[in-house]
C-alpha cells in the first residue's frame, strides 16, 4: 500500500482534548508524530504497538494508562447503575401488574364465570344464562353456552310433559277396560257379543298408541326400518284417498285430488310408509275441518322431488302454533276448534318417516281458509344412517 508524506498532527483546539484522548499518540516509522499527543516510549506504563500493511510498518501507536479512577466515583456510578435498575424493574412491575389485572378482567373472570355456569347447568340449573355483551371468542363461546342450556331447558320441559301426557293417553284406554271388566265381573252387564266388542275396541286404541310411541322411539334411535323399493306416488295417494272418500261424504267435507296429466309418478320409496304418512294427513284434516268443508292434496314432480300438499278448509291454526304441531303429543286444540280425538301423535311419525325419507315436512296456512301440510321428498330416498 503506498502512502503520502506524513502529515503534522493537527492541534486539538485550547480547553479541548486530542480526537484519541491525552493518552494516545500515532508516529510515523522515523519518528514523527502523526495524530495524538506526544508520549514517551520509555515511560512508566507506555505500550508501542506496529501498524502494519502488507508486512510493512507504516506506522506506530503509543499508548499510556490513564490514572485510576478514584474509588468513589467508582461506587457513586454504581449506585447510580443500581437505583436505575431498581427503579426500572419497578415500573416493570407495577405495569405487569396492572397488564395482569387487566387480562384477568379481560380474559380470567369470563372464564370463571364459564366454569361456574357450565358446573350448575351440569347440577341440572337449566335456567342458567351468561351475559353476551362480548363480541369476541368468548363471546361466542358464552352464546353457545346459553343456547345449550336453552336447547337442555326446552328437552327436559318437554321430557316431562311426555311423561306427563303419555301417562293421561294410556290411562284413559286403561280405565275405560277396567270400568267394562269391573261391570262384567260382577255381573252389572251382561257378558255377550257387544261387550267383547267394546272391549277389543279399547285395546286395539290402547295398542294402536303403543304402536306409534314404539315407533316415534325407534325414529329417535335412528332405527326405524324402512324398505325402499320401486313404487308409484300417484297410486300410493290414490289408494289412500280411496280409503277416505267414503268417510269424507258422510262428514259433508269435498275431498280432491289432483295428479299429474302423466297419471304415474315412479319413485323409490317405502310404499307402505309413505301410505301412513298420507293416511295421517288425511286424518287429521278430516279430523279438524268443519262441515262442508274442503279437502285438496296435490301430487308433483319438481326435477328430482316429489312435492306433495294437503290443504284443508275452515278453522285454520296460528302461525305461532305451526312449529309445534309436528311435536309429539301436541294439539292445537284452541285453534282447530276442539279435540276430536286420537293420540296427537299422527303428525310427529310423518314428520319422522318424512326423514327417514331424507325429506322435509312443514305447515303453513292454506288458501282454502285452513292448514296446509307440504311435503318436500326425493324421488329416489335412500336410508338415512
Amino acid at each position: 500500500m503506498a502512502m503520502g508524506p506524513p502529515r503534522s498532527p493537527l492541534p486539538a483546539p485550547p480547553g479541548e482534548p486530542d480526537v484519541f484522548g491525552s493518552r494516545i499518540g500515532v508516529y510515523a516509522p522515523d519518528g514523527r508524530l502523526l495524530v495524538g499527543v506526544p508520549l514517551d516510549a520509555n515511560a512508566r506504563g507506555a505500550l508501542e504497538r506496529p501498524v502494519t500493511i502488507e508486512g510493512q510498518v507504516v506506522a506506530w501507536v503509543r499508548m499510556r494508562p490513564g490514572a485510576r479512577v478514584p474509588d468513589a466515583v467508582e461506587a457513586a456510578f454504581l449506585r447510580r447503575q443500581y437505583l436505575g435498575i431498581a427503579v426500572l424493574a419497578g415500573a416493570l412491575l407495577a405495569l405487569g401488574l396492572l397488564g395482569a389485572r387487566w387480562l384477568a378482567g379481560r380474559w380470567v373472570r369470563p372464564l370463571l364465570g364459564i366454569q361456574g355456569a357450565t358446573a350448575r347447568i351440569a347440577r341440572g340449573e337449566l335456567a342458567t344464562r351468561l351475559p353476551t355483551t362480548r363480541t369476541d371468542e368468548i363471546g361466542d363461546l358464552i352464546r353457545d353456552i346459553n343456547s345449550m342450556a336453552e336447547g337442555l331447558e326446552h328437552l327436559e320441559s318437554a321430557r316431562r310433559r311426555w311423561i306427563a301426557e303419555i301417562s293421561h293417553e294410556l290411562r284413559t284406554p286403561l280405565t275405560v277396560l277396567r270400568g267394562e271388566i269391573d261391570a262384567l265381573a260382577e255381573g252389572v252387564r251382561p257378558l255377550n257379543r257387544e261387550a267383547a266388542v267394546s272391549l277389543r275396541e279399547e285395546v286395539l286404541r290402547l295398542g294402536a298408541m303403543v304402536e306409534d310411541l314404539h315407533l316415534l322411539a325407534m325414529a329417535d334411535l335412528n332405527a326405524l326400518p324402512c324398505y325402499f323399493a320401486e313404487c308409484d306416488a300417484v297410486q300410493i295417494t290414490q289408494r289412500v284417498y280411496q280409503r277416505f272418500e267414503r268417510r269424507a261424504s258422510a262428514l259433508s267435507i269435498s275431498l280432491e285430488i289432483v295428479t299429474p296429466a302423466e297419471g304415474s309418478l315412479p319413485v323409490y320409496w317405502d310404499s307402505q310408509r309413505m301410505e301412513q304418512v298420507l293416511t295421517n294427513l288425511f286424518d287429521n284434516s278430516l279430523c279438524y275441518t268443519d262441515a262442508p268443508g274442503r279437502i285438496r292434496v296435490t301430487v308433483q314432480r319438481q326435477e328430482e322431488r316429489v312435492w306433495l300438499r294437503v290443504e284443508d278448509s275452515h278453522p285454520g291454526v296460528p302461525a305461532a302454533d305451526r312449529g309445534r304441531l309436528f311435536e309429539p303429543l301436541y294439539r292445537a286444540d284452541a285453534a282447530r276448534g276442539r279435540h276430536r280425538g286420537g293420540s296427537g301423535l299422527g303428525l310427529a311419525i310423518c314428520a319422522a318417516l318424512v326423514r327417514a325419507h331424507a325429506g322435509r315436512i312443514t305447515a303453513t296456512a292454506s288458501e282454502l281458509g285452513g292448514l296446509s301440510i307440504f311435503v318436500d321428498m326425493p324421488v329416489s330416498a335412500e336410508p338415512v344412517q
